[in-house]
């Protein structure tokens, strides 16, 4: 029998030539292999069917090879173990893969760095695998596998035993089996994998032939000590920490951490990155600091237990956070927060909008004033506090939210969302610093302070004040090529005056330019200013002063405000406004068809093509030389188009125009008043026009329409024709013609030799009133086609009756001489009724010399 001895770490690549397994032995006690179940796992095959036993240290490895013995020939027989009882202590080394074992006492084993291969043998033995992928054998006894703080790898237990083994993480701080089944899962093969990281590693580790559902607080050791905890991760990686069963301070630094409470009142930090929070059983605190943001998710959130601490973030109330809190497709409520281009959106796992109050967060109480500046680059959200704070978004489509305080909101440039809060809170816009803004709370005592823009008073701004589809208030301005949109959530433009408004009341006269390039909205102060527009489509406001106002080139608007203002225009097709008759409007030759807006009554200068008159008084408006567009207001107005085919409407209110071209028009439309034409050419009045009076002296012909006219002539013979309704027409003086046409018209022929003309349909809607029919003066016409079966000229004597019917066959006008009446009997005594067709007055010594056939 020969026994070859292995003795402690001398270490090599060994042949034994010769080996019987039945007599020789290798005595492998001196490396405290305890039993042959232990050294089992490392024996092998070579190519040759040769046993091989491979064991190693410290970077060094002990083969050896068994000549022509297989391994299936070996037993324990083969061997000397360590039989000793004692109990040992075996360290690897710190930067080499070991093979580790104890013997048959309690051992412990500490592989230190490296993957490490333990093997505990007989006894209750303690492994622990440190840094490094480890493989753990417990051996029999009962065993322990201890983990020690934040020394990670991916560790393999071959042989654990629930109930009767332990895998200690009370060192990782892991303090109940609810906390740790959250990082229990089951790998492909169906064995249970604990999963756990800190500092960018992670320790991972298997259970062969163990399901995750055999796993219960009886196979580990967890952290029970009360005292608190202060955990903090690294700043660079995603960590795994733990508090145990005090009332702990978790703080993951920066990186995508997840926080584990346990058990007491525990305050969870997640700080940068997305971060994994798990309160724990208490009431626990999940704080945020000040713009260290991710997409955090708080698994166990318990309203009214539980608390968030937004006090560094400067949220001041309830009312503020809610318009932030949304709520995603599973139905989580979500917090959603930012500052300088990052996110802070805070997802609370099973816990619906509604079921948040103030009572589930810590608010800043504050009362001190404080200033929150944005960054120049990033969409930013801000808050202020109780005090009276001021919010400056900077660049960025930022959100500033004001709080309890008097808060002064600046958003600066980008799409600002403006919410003031409780408190008298002002809205700043500064110079030229443009984008869409929303102010969503607006209220009585907010103010919204455009002084800076040098907007002079309520009256010009009210111009840039248009309401929405949704109907909000929307205040459009612009300078440089940009806007700025003030959107007045909830409150109609009916609703604002100037009490709602910060203007520049600086009496100082100003110099104000526009660009070159852009379209420019300008504003001038209190004082004397002068504004520029230069290119572009520019909109100039002088507001109060006698300011000087240059459109320049392109289609300009200007608008002097109060005092006499010098308004030129320049290239384009501009609009003036005018409110002081000292207002001036200078347009050259060929600069653009141009318009004046007018609240007071106003006449064209020369080359302005357009006049608008504005407001309900009752205004006169003038044109000029030119073929004029002119329009009236809802008041009274009198409109003269002057030399030139002007258009004239006048809109609502009683309006007259005075026609003095025959290409004129005049335009009404229905229900717009009782309007008067004072006609000096021949003219036909248009649709819902009422009324005409011929002016001058001329010989004019005037012509109604389907409604019942008044026609009034002048002192020349004129020619009038009531057309379709119950006309009131008058010839005034000279020979004139009056034609009443279809309807029951009143026909009065004034001065002179007049002629009524009969030419209608009879019936007895068509029965007109000659109020002063002179027989010695005065001729009545009738229309052949109307009063059949009369010869032309001049009435035969034979045909005409004074009496109240016919009293022979040959009788066919008719005069009642007691009543006044006429009647045509185009049959005499025969069997057809006369009809009546005119009335004149009684009494009358009418001949059939007055009447002709026409």
């Amino acid at each position: 029998m020969t026994t070859h001895t292995f003795a402690t770490r001398g270490w090599g690549k060994e042949t034994i030539s010769g080996f019987t397994p039945v007599s020789d032995k290798i005595d492998l006690s001196a490396l405290n292999v305890a039993d042959f179940a232990t050294l089992s796992r490392y024996i092998f095959t070579d190519s040759l069917g040769n046993a091989v036993i491979k064991l190693g240290y410290g970077g060094s490895y002990e083969w050896i090879t068994l000549e022509g013995v297989s391994a299936s020939s070996l037993n324990a027989s083969s061997f000397i173990f360590n039989g000793s009882s004692s109990d040992l202590t075996v360290n690897g080394t710190t930067i080499y893969d070991d093979v580790l074992f104890g013997g048959n006492g309690n051992d412990t084993l500490n592989g230190q760095s490296g993957g490490d291969t333990l093997n505990g043998g007989a006894g209750n033995d303690k492994l622990i695998g440190m840094g490094g992928d480890d493989t753990l054998v417990g051996g029999a006894g009962s065993d322990t596998f201890a983990y020690i703080g934040r020394e990670f790898g991916r560790d393999t237990i071959k042989d654990f035993v629930p109930g009767t083994d332990k895998i200690d993480l009370s060192a990782l701080n892991v303090a109940d089996f609810a906390t740790l089944s959250r990082y229990i899962t089951t790998d492909s093969l169906g064995n249970a994998v604990i999963k756990l990281g800190f500092g960018g590693s992670y320790e991972w580790i298997t259970l062969e032939g163990v399901s995750k559902a055999s796993l219960g607080a009886s196979s580990f050791i967890f952290n029970t000590n009360p005292a608190g905890l202060t955990v903090n991760g690294t700043t660079i990686y995603d960590d795994v920490l733990f508090g145990g069963n005090g009332n702990d301070t978790l703080n993951g630094q920066s990186g995508g951490d997840t926080l584990n409470g346990g058990a007491g009142n525990d305050k969870l930090i997640g700080m940068t990155g997305d971060d994994t929070l798990v309160g724990g059983a208490g009431s626990d605190t999940f704080a945020y600091t000040d713009r260290e943001f991710g997409r955090d998710t708080i698994k166990d959130f318990a309203p009214g237990t539980d608390k968030i601490d937004l006090s560094l973030l400067n949220v001041a109330d309830f009312t503020t956070l809610s318009r932030f809190i949304t709520q995603d497709s599973l139905g989580n409520a979500v917090i959603k927060l930012g500052f300088g281009g990052s996110y802070e959106w805070i997802t609370l796992e099973g816990v619906s909008k509604a079921s948040l109050t103030s009572s589930s967060f810590i608010f800043n109480t504050n009362p001190a004033n404080l200033t929150v500046n944005g960054t120049t680059i990033y969409d930013d959200v801000l808050f202020g506090g109780n005090g009276h704070d001021t919010l400056n978004g900077q660049s960025g489509d930022d959100t500033l939210s004001g709080g309890a305080g008097n808060d002064k909101l600046i958003g600066m440039t980008g799409n600002d969302m403006l919410i003031g809060g409780a408190g008298n809170d002002t809205f700043a816009f500064l110079a030229r610093e443009f984008g869409r803004d929303t102010i969503a709370d607006l209220k009585s005592g907010d103010k919204i302070d455009l002084s800076l823009l040098n907007v002079a008073d309520f009256a010009t701004l009210s111009r840039f004040i248009t309401q929405d589809a949704n109907g909000n208030a929307v205040i459009k301005l612009g300078f440089g090529g940009s806007y700025e949109w003030i959107t007045l959530n909830g409150v109609s433009k009916a609703a604002l005056n100037a009490s709602h408004f910060i203007f520049n009341t600086n009496a100082a006269a100003l110099t104000v330019n526009g660009t070159s390039i852009y379209d420019d909205v300008l504003f001038g102060g209190n004082g004397g200013d002068t504004l520029n527009g230069y290119s572009g489509d520019d909109n100039l406001n002088g507001g109060a002063g006698n300011d000087i106002l240059y459109g320049m080139e392109g289609h300009d608007t200007l608008n002097g405000g109060s005092g006499n203002d010098r308004m030129q225009g320049g290239t384009g097709n501009d609009i003036y406004y005018v409110s002081a008759a000292g207002d001036q409007t200078i347009e050259a030759a060929n600069e653009g068809t141009d318009t004046v807006r007018s609240y007071i009554s106003w006449a064209l200068g020369a080359n302005i093509e357009r006049l608008e008159l504005l407001g309900t008084e009752n205004l006169n408006a003038n044109g000029n030389t030119l073929n004029n567009t002119i329009y009236g207001n809802a008041g009274n107005n009198t409109i003269d188009g002057g030399v030139g085919n002007d258009y004239m409407a006048g809109g609502a209110g009683n309006d007259r125009y005075v026609v003095s071209a025959v290409g004129d028009q005049v335009v009404e439309l229905a229900g717009q008043g009782t309007d008067t034409v004072l006609a000096y050419v021949n003219l036909s009045l248009g649709a819902n026009v009422e009324r005409l009076e011929m002016r001058g002296t001329a010989n004019l012909s005037g012509n109604g329409n389907s409604l019942a006219n008044t026609l009034v002539g002048n002192s020349g013979n004129n020619v009038l024709r009531g057309g379709d309704g119950n006309d009131t027409v008058s010839g005034g003086a000279g020979n004139d013609t009056l034609v009443g046409g279809n309807g029951s018209d009143s026909l009065t022929g004034g001065a002179g030799a007049d002629t009524f003309v009969f030419d209608a349909r009879l019936g007895s809607t068509n029965i007109d009133r000659i109020t002063d029919y002179v027989a010695a003066d005065d001729t009545i016409r009738l229309d052949d086609s109307v009063f059949a079966g009369l010869s032309l000229g001049k009435l035969a004597a034979s045909a005409f009756h004074v009496g109240t019917s016919a009293h022979d066959a040959s009788d066919r006008i008719i005069y009642n001489k007691t009543t006044g009446d006429l009647w045509f009997d185009k049959d005499g005594l025969g069997g057809a009724a006369a009809v009546k067709f005119a009335t004149l007055t009684p009494g009358l010594a009418l001949s059939a010399g007055e009447f002709f056939i026409v």
